[in-house]
């Protein structure tokens, strides 16, 4: 499998983190030699280490084996934290490099939130991170009352970087949803991305590869080939994503807008 992508070097001044031993099978989180993650019980040991915490800022992570089946019980996101203005609140981000190394990561399953603007998706919050190369695959996000949800994260902020992550399932919320990613930010970057998954929303902000970005977040090379993309009313037939004064580049859609009022 090939890695690619985005990625920074770690600075030689970065801190080991102090749990590193104990999450990760090998690596030292250079970009040489990442910390890497061999099963799904490694995958868990991550998130909670930075669910407590430890943002792994100039570190690199790296998937090694071929699938991570995560089915059979609610996810919880890796980084927490909900949206509050132009960012975010009472957040621990996820802010180093993050290589799926092509693999395939199946049955994430998310059916709970504890606030509408609280992050969800694979990554919940990331802030100046880069997340990349990997497929989720039978994918389930159903939480009505969510208006911040995406397949491969919630909320991106601070010039974070997801790219070559292709999504298959369903994404469903109330608003602020996308195939790939819920909402962006000021600034960042979506490109290399790949939809097929249906997204569905009872309000406004709902895209195939992002719910809703905001200023300057480019989103390029990206393609939602959702069978079916719903929202109250069919605006933009086949959209990629809701953007407000973000640039989009060679992006293409091939889903529909239908629509779409929950039963009472």
């Amino acid at each position: 499998r090939s890695s690619r992508g985005r990625s920074g070097a770690a600075s030689s001044g970065d801190p080991v983190p102090a749990n590193a031993s104990a999450v990760f099978a090998d690596g030292d989180g250079s970009e040489a030699n990442p910390y890497k993650i061999v099963d799904v019980a490694q995958f868990k040991a991550f998130r909670d280490s930075v669910n407590e915490g430890e943002t792994y800022e100039g570190k690199h992570i790296q998937l090694t084996a071929s699938t991570y089946d995560l089915a059979g019980e609610e996810w919880t996101p890796i980084g927490t934290g909900a949206r509050s203005g132009s960012g975010y609140a009472d957040g621990k981000p996820f802010k180093g490099t993050f290589d799926g190394n092509g693999a395939t990561i199946s049955g994430l399953s998310l059916t709970q939130t504890t606030s509408a603007d609280y992050a969800l998706g694979l990554f919940g919050l990331v802030d100046g991170a880069t997340v990349k190369s990997f497929t989720l695959e039978d994918l389930s996000i159903s939480v009505p009352t969510s208006e911040l949800a995406g397949a491969a994260v919630g909320l991106m902020v601070g010039g974070s970087t997801v790219s070559d992550v292709t999504a298959r399932g369903t994404v469903q919320a109330k608003r602020g949803n996308g195939g790939i990613v819920g909402r962006l930010i000021a600034s960042g970057t979506i490109e290399g991305c790949a939809n097929y998954a249906t997204v569905t929303a009872t309000a406004a902000n709902c895209g195939g590869i992002v719910g809703a970005a905001y200023y300057t977040v480019p989103v390029a090379r990206c393609a939602s080939k959702t069978a079916r993309t719903r929202a109250p009313s069919p605006r933009r037939p086949a959209l990629p994503a809701a953007l407000s004064a973000s640039p989009r580049r060679r992006c293409r859609g091939a889903g529909t807008w239908r629509r779409f009022r929950p039963r009472a």
